[in-house]
């Protein structure tokens, strides 16, 4: 059995697109946050409400990134779906920049975000499988959106 953790990690370096496949403990999660973990936690319903579920996975990823100058990810309004098993949401990571005025005149912008689509599905034994698919906010609105979008929707746990 796969351990908690990071199971998978491919990107292209030249665009900053990442695609990520984690596995979390749910009890774990919640306990991390000072939410003690009782009842069924069988169902995404049962755990919580599908957009607070959403921030407490982005603030999980959030505190795995190793660089993300303490500034929060928020979930994207209208962005959350899903069933019992199934999570989405798309979620914007801001981007520290220690020169605004130098990427102004490089790339015409003054902010750098991140835009994540993610797909967390429940598994047997109290975990979850996470997909988190993203790119930098001008390559994901040059293209890389629908490519990420369809890698994050095909993933699928079929066995664990």
């Amino acid at each position: 059995q796969a351990k908690i953790g990071t199971l998978f990690v491919s990107g292209n370096l030249l665009t900053a697109e990442v695609l990520s496949v984690q596995k979390l403990s749910v009890e774990g999660m919640l306990a991390n946050v000072g939410v003690v973990p009782s009842g069924d936690l069988s169902t995404w319903p049962a755990i919580g409400k599908p957009q607070k579920v959403a921030e407490l996975l982005a603030s999980v990823r959030d505190g795995d990134a190793k660089q993300q100058n303490g500034l929060p990810s928020k979930v994207e309004e209208g962005s959350v779906a899903g069933d019992d098993k199934t999570l989405k949401f798309r979620m914007v990571t801001p981007i520290a920049v220690q020169r605004p005025d130098k990427l102004k005149e490089q790339e015409g912008i003054t902010e750098l975000r991140r835009i994540t689509t993610v797909k967390a599905q429940l598994i047997p034994g109290g975990k979850t499988m996470i997909v988190w698919a993203s790119a930098l906010e001008q390559d994901w609105n040059k293209g890389s959106k629908d490519t990420l979008q369809s890698a994050a929707d095909s993933f699928a746990v079929t066995e664990t």
